[in-house]
């Protein structure tokens, strides 16, 4: 296992072997976060680090007690609401097992209370969907929000067109289903959304009234926003920040001189993986070291380099998201004048 809790019952996540050499000299004291045995760091002749149970413990990892009792929950909710539901139920011909399984109506509840790689949920929906479950994933305490940035959540966005990009949570403690919908965000910046509670019914139906309020954007203040932002990432030498300055020097240009055109200043979707301002910046050098590129090229160039860290987003949301950002952004080149057009064919057109 990869993640384990410390002496102060903070979690611990193994990154990388470096970090693992560093925890296991410290000779600090781990626990399992599903059994609380006392755990090792184990690292492999290839580098691999991971945390494991003593061999003197009989340790068979069980759920976590917020997990069973978010299913018993979820159990008597249906049985109350005279809703067939069968727990721990083998599915998609064994491949899988089902938290909560709705039998007549080919839903799953899937409860998470414990770090999920972002393969493996992406794996377990689209076995879910191939044997045409419809899938609901409910977040248990660890990944409630308290701040206005999303992280470890990002992975269990959904789409509604209703309700827009949404997150549910169950809170076995209040005994309360909350929708987290028309979630938004600054590019590199916080993000915003509305709440709402919810019944069984409305979880499995979705079919519950949401209104989205408009805010009210100072897009002078977010571009300075994102342009300090720039500059204290420059001063500090961000990873990120630095290999894109490295790409600018090629062109003799400076990340504090960034044409407008590169910033999004308009609220986008919290699914991307790095800021569009990146990608922008990154395909803005792309497009003066070509000086001139079919469209079909641009949009190909933009799709490989822009990722959506959403797996439950199906393919087709996906390349629609992309191709409108990679239009508005070409509409910003355009009206800068810093590309025009010509027979289908971008041309860079002025320097920074």
């Amino acid at each position: 296992m990869k993640v384990a809790y410390d002496q102060q019952q903070h979690l611990v996540y193994l990154l990388n072997y470096q970090q693992a050499l560093t925890l296991k000299q410290q000779k600090q004291n781990f626990f399992c976060p599903d059994c609380h045995q006392p755990l090792q760091i184990r690292i492999t002749k290839n580098h691999h680090a991971f945390f494991a149970h003593y061999h003197r413990h009989q340790h068979h990892c069980n759920e976590s007690q917020q997990h069973q009792t978010d299913k018993q929950l979820l159990l008597k909710w249906c049985q109350t609401a005279n809703i067939i539901a069968q727990s721990e139920v083998w599915v998609c011909q064994q491949q899988q097992r089902a938290d909560i399984l709705l039998p007549h109506h080919q839903h799953i509840f899937e409860l998470q209370c414990s770090p999920l790689d972002e393969h493996a949920l992406f794996k377990r929906t689209a076995l879910y969907h191939r044997y045409h479950y419809q899938i609901d994933w409910l977040l248990g305490k660890r990944y409630f929000l308290n701040k206005h940035y999303l992280t470890c959540q990002q992975h269990f966005i959904n789409y509604h067109p209703f309700h827009g990009f949404y997150l549910i949570f169950l809170d076995s403690h209040t005994k309360k289903i909350w929708c987290y919908h028309h979630l938004r965000q600054y590019d590199w910046g916080k993000c915003f959304w509305q709440k709402q509670l919810l019944n069984l019914h409305q979880l499995h139906t979705k079919k519950f009234t949401t209104s989205n309020y408009q805010i009210n954007i100072n897009q002078r203040r977010e571009l300075q926003r994102q342009t300090k932002k720039i500059m204290h990432a420059l001063h500090y030498q961000t990873t990120d920040i630095q290999a894109l300055q490295l790409q600018c020097y090629q062109y003799q240009h400076h990340l504090v001189n960034l044409p407008a055109a590169c910033y999004e200043i308009t609220l986008i979707p919290p699914i991307f993986k790095k800021p569009l301002l990146f990608t922008n910046i990154a395909t803005l050098l792309w497009l003066e070291n070509n000086s001139s590129v079919t469209l079909a090229s641009f949009y190909n160039y933009y799709s490989q380099h822009i990722i959506i860290n959403a797996p439950l987003l199906d393919k087709h949301l996906k390349q629609v998201i992309i191709k409108k950002y990679a239009n508005a952004f070409l509409k910003r080149l355009n009206q800068q004048q810093i590309i025009i057009f010509k027979d289908n064919q971008l041309i860079f057109n002025k320097k920074w």
